[in-house]
Formats: structure tokens, sequence, C-alpha cells
């Protein structure tokens, strides 16, 4: 424990809390201080009974959470520690002892992740190796990190399914590495929010919850989740740029699908349009099927039960389509080149990528474009990004 932390320790136990009485922050005060006297001499085990006690009386102090946190990890109580650390970020995301926080919990999780809450957009600087994977909270989705890199956004005009919109082709460089979600958000990663008040119910169309990704929900609940994630981890996440999608779904393809250019193996990769989808005959005669069953003919499959792409990316094409931050643009003419959000264009509609169970094989394609209502629900889920120091996920 250095000298800067002790002054810290005690300019925070001074402040006084809002909620508390004179004599009870008197007394937490003298309690964090003892504890905070035994954990910088050595004696974790004695400190513990002084926090507790402390933070009974003002449990809203982040300085004494995290030396809490320090005291636990001493003696070992590994899952407890990040507890109270996680606790010392949210009660003050800004403050520097929440950067001390933020570097052990970073630690502690395996990588790097030294910066706060204010790092800018891109920075990956702390990431992990390419392919690593990164769960903040319990709660948290699980997020891969995608390796930096250079693709063609779009599709060439023989594309066999190819929309107007899917073009001019041009070069997209992204600079530096991000995490991007393993799977789609699930009911259970939804819900979890939903439980703390942080984002409005949804509904799952009868087909089951827990690790279906959550459907039904429109464009500003979906960044509203993103902003739940931010303020309990205090790491900025937010929805992927459409580029950022692309990218992360072709996995250095170019073909139309990260797995090839034909469609017959698409139900080893993704949940689509099968022949036993729909006995309507205005469908068949509107859309023709994969040549494939899926196992799940006419809803959402659970997250993970097809192979990754080469990001080690799940359900990237078909199941449920995803969310993106990009304002609607008929074409690629003067798209960014370097993965940002593309934040002019016809702002009332959205973009939403990566097709769905219901989508036929001009559907499930890469470059494959949808848009919608940003305050309309959509039968859809979406990827999250995270910027802070592991620079994001959506």
């Amino acid at each position: 424990m250095t000298i800067k932390l002790a002054r810290r320790l005690m300019a925070v136990a001074l402040t006084l809390s809002l909620s508390g009485t004179a004599w009870s922050q008197g007394n937490a005060r003298q309690l964090f201080f003892d504890g905070y006297e035994l954990l910088s001499s050595g004696k974790p085990k004695e400190a513990i009974p002084k926090f507790e006690a402390g933070l009974r009386l003002e449990p809203n102090n982040a300085a004494a959470r995290f030396y809490f946190g320090e005291a636990l990890l001493a003696i070992g109580q590994r899952d407890k520690a990040k507890e109270q650390l996680r606790k010392s970020v949210e009660l003050d995301p800004n403050s520097d002892v929440s950067a001390d926080a933020r570097k052990r919990l970073g630690e502690l999780s395996g990588n790097a992740f030294a910066e706060g809450k204010g790092s800018t957009a891109g920075a990956g600087g702390n990431l992990p190796a390419p392919g690593t994977v990164i769960q903040d909270c319990p709660v948290c989705p699980e997020v891969v990190v995608v390796p930096a890199g250079q693709f063609v956004m779009g599709s060439p005009p023989s594309e066999t399914g190819r929309d107007d919109d899917e073009g001019p082709p041009h070069i997209v460089t992204i600079a530096k590495p991000f995490a991007v979600g393993k799977y789609e958000v699930t009911f259970e990663e939804w819900d979890a929010c939903v439980r703390d008040k942080g984002c409005g119910a949804a509904e799952d169309s009868g087909w089951g919850r827990g690790r279906r990704p959550v459907i039904n929900v429109n464009y500003e609940q979906a960044v509203g989740y993103a902003e739940w994630l931010s303020d309990k981890t205090g790491r900025k996440y937010r929805l992927l740029s459409e580029s950022e999608w692309e990218y992360a779904a072709r996995a250095g393809s170019e073909k139309p699908r990260f797995w090839g250019t034909s469609s017959d193996r698409a139900c080893e990769f993704a949940n689509v349009a099968n022949p036993s989808t729909t006995s309507e005959s205005w469908w068949k005669k509107k859309w023709i099927p994969h040549s494939c069953e899926d196992g799940y003919p006419a809803q959402t499959a659970p997250v993970g039960k097809f192979k990754a792409n080469a990001f080690g990316l799940h359900d990237m094409l078909g199941n449920v389509w995803e969310w993106v931050e990009d304002c609607y643009n008929q074409s690629y003419d003067g798209a960014p080149n370097d993965g940002r959000t593309w934040a002019t264009g016809d702002c009332s509609l959205r973009v939403n990528r990566g097709g769905s169970w219901f989508s036929d094989p001009a559907g499930a394609r890469s470059a494959e474009r949808g848009w919608f209502q940003p305050r309309k629900r959509l039968q859809s889920g979406f990827p999250y990004r995270q910027d802070a120091a592991v620079n994001t996920a959506a």
C-alpha cells in the first residue's frame, strides 16, 4: 500500500454521506481507517471485520469497498474480492480509486484493463490476444477479441441474391482490435438487466427464454442495454457500427458467407429458413428455403448451437436480426472507411444485419442489409460493443 492510497482513503472517508448521521459516519471512518492500517501492516484477515462493520454504517463508500476487496484478495477470496471491486466501480466510476479497481479486476480476469471509462473507442492498446474470451461480470455477455484488419465491405454485382444497397464495394480498415459478443445477447442476460431496472421486459413469443437470443426489442432498447452494461462494469459498451459488424461476420472471408459461397452448408453454421420452416404456400412462392434442415424450423435456437466463424463468433448469420448503430443509407457512396458509425443519412431508420431463422439463402449472406424504425420492436437480437480498455462489443 502506498502513502498516496492511504491519503485517498482518509480523504474519501472524511466525505459525509447524505444518508448517514454524523455519529455513524464518524464510527465508519474510524473503522475504515483501522481496517486500512491492518491491511497495510500485513493483517488482511483482521482488517476484514473492520471493513464489514464500517460498510454496514456507510455502504456507499467506494474507497472502502476497494480496500475491502484487496483484503479479501489477500486471503484468497477472489470471487468475493471481485464483487467488492465491481461495487467500488459502480459507486464512483470516475474516481482514481475506481481506476485502481478496474485495473485489479482486469488482472483477476486475465487481461490488462488498465484504462477507465473515459477511454476512446478503438483504443485497443490493452486488449489481450485475439481470440481471448472476456466476461466483465457474472451476468455480462462474453466477448471475444477480434484482430485488426482490412476487408472489402459490400457485395459485387455478380453475387447471387445481391441488393442494390450493398454497393459499391469499398475497402474498410479496422485499425485496432476490438471485442465482440461471442453470442447474440440472450434472454438470460437481458432479464438480469430487467431485474436491475435497467431494461424493460421483452416478450419471447412463446419460444422460451434462458439461452435463446432476446427478441422483440427495438433499437432504443438495445442502446439502453449497452448503457446499462457500461454503468455496471465501468467500461463503455455500445452497438457495433455496420462496418465493424460485417468485418466480424466475414471473419476474413470474401465469400458471400463466412463458410463459403454455397448455401447448402448453412445448417452447420446458422438457424435459417428450411423446407419445414413453414407450410404457407405464399411463403414458398416468394422465398426459396435452404436445402437443409437445422432442427429449428419455425423459431429461434439457443445461442451457440451452430458452428462459430473463424473469429470464434456464433450466429452471425441467421437466428435473429442484429441491430447496429448506423443510420440507413441506400448505397455506400460516402460511407466511412475506418470502422466508424455512419451517423448521417436517414436516421429515422436504423440498420440491422445478419438475417434470422426466417431468412432464405439471399437473406443469409454477410453483405445482406436490413433497416427498421428505431422505436418499433423487431424480433431481433443485437451485438454490443465495449470501448474502454477492452475497446468494444456490440
